[in-house]
This record gives C-alpha cells, sequence and structure tokens, in this order.
C-alpha cells in the first residue's frame, strides 16, 4: 500500500521561491523526481497525494515559465536542488 507524504504540502506556488521551496521539501522527503513524472506513479505515493503533487508541479511550471530568465528554468532549478555538488549543470539538460 502506498503511504501518505511526509512533506508540507504548499498553500500556494506563486514565486521561484516558493517552487525552490517546494522541490527542497520533495528532496527532504527523499523524492528524486523529474518536473515531467506524474506523481501518481511513484511507488511511495498514493493517488490523491500524487494527484496533488501534479498540481502544484503544474503550478510551478507556470512560474518558472513566467519568472526564469536567462538559463534558469525548471529543470535546472530541479536538478540543482537535488545535486548541488554539481551546480550549475542545467545547461547540459
Amino acid at each position: 500500500m502506498k503511504t501518505s507524504l511526509v512533506i508540507p504540502m504548499p498553500n500556494e506556488v506563486n514565486t521561484l521561491d516558493d517552487v525552490r521551496k517546494f522541490f527542497t521539501d520533495l528532496k527532504a522527503a527523499d523524492y528524486i523526481f523529474h518536473p515531467d513524472d506524474d506523481f501518481t506513479e511513484y511507488s511511495n505515493t498514493n493517488i490523491n497525494d500524487g494527484k496533488l503533487l501534479n498540481v502544484i508541479m503544474q503550478r510551478c511550471w507556470v512560474i518558472c515559465e513566467d519568472q526564469c530568465t536567462g538559463t534558469d528554468d525548471i529543470y535546472t532549478i530541479a536538478i540543482n536542488i537535488q545535486y548541488p555538488e554539481n551546480t550549475p549543470i542545467g545547461y547540459l539538460l
């Protein structure tokens, strides 16, 4: 049986800092994720939590499309948070 999330769900995602905080919370909960993934398919996420994570990630996409500049994008942010020892490697994506 899939478990409930152990990460705090953000009430709102309105800024790039909110996106970074959400991604940091995912990492702290031991989620290795890709922004294109469907969270309902994650083995450690129940279907309802997965659907909620998908909605939050979609909002992250909107924020990143509106607010990212230069080489900064949703993929770069995700990689740099999950693998900070490789920062910056986003240009390789």
